[in-house]
């Protein structure tokens, strides 16, 4: 009875007080747009299952349901619903890391292919495929949420140079009319609106290269910011490199167009 009293004195106190506690990465979600998750862009989405936790791929705000799904290596990885797929539908995938098991002529690689089909609204068929990798350790994220967030296909800059005919640049960044969302990129802390300052042509041309993909995987970042994704989220989905995020916010920064 004493040693049941003081464990649980012990674990109260270390409650109260928090001493040891560390806060758990379980809870951690990751987005993706449906746009990633189609593999329409960026080549489509990876995502990670660690062993001992399980990973929810949860399709609840596309309004879509899961309608029949493949996993293309079942030795590592199982799948369960949240719903009958074959009768009312699921919106939720629960995977779960397994002990290895040796399937006849099914070969061991170090990734598999998770492949859904969902049903939409008015009935329309819509196709994701997640690449699953395997980690260890403690996982990043538990719960993987696609949503419907708008992503710009990349698309060519501007080329059209008559405008630039009669246009000066001065050093100094010109007025916006939308606040600025400030977030941190390694050990830089970069502005939005310099980052869009950067990407106009008259600003950027001629002062780095920068393709039409990257292009428009800079405005897929910039819609994602803007529409209240963190900064290693929107990194993520849009593809883009810190490297030319921080090149195009020096650039944004101390530049102003000066109409003629």
């Amino acid at each position: 009875m004493l040693k049941k009293f003081i464990l649980m004195g012990s674990i109260s106190l270390v409650a109260t007080l928090g001493i040891g506690i560390k806060p758990a990465n379980s809870q951690a979600v990751r987005n993706i747009s449906i746009g990633v998750a189609r593999g329409d862009v960026d080549g489509g989405a990876t995502v990670t299952v660690w062993p001992g936790h399980g990973l929810n791929l949860d399709f609840s705000l596309t309004g879509e349901i899961i309608r029949k799904v493949w996993l293309d290596d079942p030795s590592k990885v199982i799948a369960d619903f949240d719903g009958n797929i074959s009768g009312g539908g699921a919106r939720i995938i629960h995977l779960r890391r397994i002990t290895p098991i040796k399937i006849p002529e099914l070969p061991s690689t170090s990734s598999t292919l998770l492949t859904i089909v969902t049903e939409g609204r008015g009935g329309t068929t819509n196709l994701y495929s997640f690449k699953i990798n395997y980690g260890n350790g403690t996982p990043e994220y538990t719960t993987v949420r696609i949503n419907d967030t708008p992503v710009i296909i990349a698309q060519p800059p501007p080329t059209d140079t008559s405008e630039t005919s009669s246009t000066v640049i001065a050093p100094l960044l010109s007025k916006s009319d939308k606040s600025p969302i400030i977030f941190d990129m390694g050990e830089t802390q970069l502005n939005s609106n310099h980052i869009s300052m950067g990407l106009s042509r008259q600003c950027w041309n001629g002062l780095m290269p920068l393709s039409s993909w990257n292009y428009g995987k800079a405005k897929n970042f910039l819609t994602l910011i803007n529409r209240g994704f963190s900064a290693d989220d929107a990194l993520q989905q849009s593809g883009i490199t810190e490297s030319i995020l921080i090149r195009l916010s020096k650039i944004g920064e101390n530049c102003q167009i000066i109409n003629n």
